[in-house]
């Protein structure tokens, strides 16, 4: 999947580096300034199979709508694919990102508010403390499920500032509905 990741002038032999998590995949080829760092990830719930799938039809996808892009990410369902012609591993970055909500609210909009930031606050320190394969949690209270992910390659520290970031994005999009997702770069 990543040797569509190339530039034009990416010459076999450069250096290259591969990491191979749970259901994570990083790579960086090529030299500085014919170098391509990439990023796919799958959300923590889904098997290898369904994994690879989504990151194979995720990949050609951002490449045939972004051929040209030296940065670009693309996210699906279940994945997250992105790649860059500079160091991405471990940055803290919230830019770009994006909101998707259900439109119906909540019967009991502060209740269920509240109820969504326990969780939240729970499942955030389970997944920013999740080692250096898996940065995932999931888990509910009463009727609210809620999962949090960073990319694996994210320190503790980086990840808990990027969820409290996605947390803040929440309450601002998704405050009182009954379904919303939140994501950016590396948090989801």
């Amino acid at each position: 999947m990543f040797k569509k990741f190339s530039t034009p002038n990416f010459v076999e032999g450069k250096e290259r580096r591969w990491r191979w998590g749970v259901q994570d995949y990083s790579c960086f080829i090529g030299q500085s300034p014919d170098e391509v760092n990439a990023i796919a990830l799958c959300t923590g719930d889904r098997t290898q199979v369904e994994c690879n799938s989504c990151l194979n039809r995720t990949a050609t996808e951002l490449m045939q709508r972004c051929p040209w892009y030296k940065e670009a990410t693309a996210w699906s369902q279940f994945c997250l694919v992105r790649y860059a012609n500079r160091d991405i591993f471990g940055q803290l970055e919230n830019e770009p990102r994006t909101c998707a909500f259900n439109p119906k609210n909540a019967s009991n909009p502060e209740r269920f508010n509240d109820g969504l930031i326990e969780l939240l606050n729970n499942l955030s320190n389970i997944a920013a403390a999740g080692g250096p394969l898996r940065k995932y949690a999931a888990g509910n209270l009463q009727t609210i499920y809620a999962a949090v992910q960073c990319t694996p390659d994210m320190d503790e520290q980086n990840c808990t500032a990027c969820l409290n970031y996605g947390r803040e994005e929440l309450s601002k999009c998704c405050k009182g509905r009954l379904g919303c997702r939140v994501l950016d770069q590396l948090v989801s």
